[in-house]
């Protein structure tokens, strides 16, 4: 139990180091490595979970998140680095 909440606070720890450097260059996606910290963190303290339970603005996105209608693990992983090489690259998009 010890363990994975070490493992947790520091993978949120260098999740919201990646966020912060991600909103100072905008090659790195920097939201979303803040959004995987805040899950982490709320992994780590009963606090903050019970926090972000109350606030309005994530209610929606527990609800969602605890009733199983999110993305598996192994899909956002996959998500966050295909973003990731995807930004870094710097390829323009075409609108439509």
């Amino acid at each position: 139990m010890i363990l994975r909440r070490t493992m947790y606070g520091v993978l949120g720890c260098v999740c919201l180091l990646l966020a912060v450097i991600g909103f100072l260059i905008p090659v790195l996606p920097g939201f979303l490595f803040l959004i995987f910290a805040v899950v982490c963190f709320s992994a780590v303290s009963s606090r903050f979970a019970r926090f972000l339970e109350r606030h309005p603005a994530a209610t929606a996105w527990r609800r969602r998140w605890h009733r199983g209608t999110h993305l598996p693990l192994r899909q956002r992983i996959k998500l966050m680095l295909w973003l990731t090489a995807d930004s870094a690259m710097g390829r323009k998009h075409r609108q439509i």
